[in-house]
């Protein structure tokens, strides 16, 4: 867990890697552009491309603000077609309080078989065992 946990710290704005194996990080930037999320999304898509096993996706929306109506619908827009390619999807907010409430609820319209929102990184990774 040490090394995931330095290579999410390490890890820029608007990245998207595989961490392991089985497991994947998005880390979403400081304010929304549509380029870099269609960018970020686009890199997910290969990564998943070659992929056996279906694996864990980690969502770092700490430097997230609330999105606008418009992000939104991009973001589910380009959810669609990957929604049933992930075991369990973790996503961790960390001190936004209200983010964390929201995920809880908000992320139902994804459609993701499984997935849980995180106050700490640590919480987010140990979901996934």
């Amino acid at each position: 867990m040490k090394e995931a946990l330095d290579r999410i710290k390490k890890a820029k704005e608007y990245e998207t890697l595989r961490l392991a194996p089985n497991l994947i990080l998005w880390k979403e930037g400081s304010i929304y552009l549509h380029d870099k999320t269609n960018q970020q999304f686009d890199e997910l898509a290969n990564l998943l491309k070659d992929q056996i096993e279906k694996p864990f996706y980690l969502i770092d929306l700490s430097l997230a603000k609330r999105p606008d109506p418009e992000t939104l619908r991009l973001v589910e827009e380009r959810l669609k077609p990957l929604k049933n390619k992930f075991k369990h999807v973790a996503v961790y907010t960390g001190k936004n309080h209200l983010l964390f409430l929201g995920i809880k609820f908000y992320f139902i319209r994804f459609g993701f078989p499984s997935y849980s929102a995180h106050a700490s990184i640590k919480s987010a990774l140990n979901s996934f065992s």
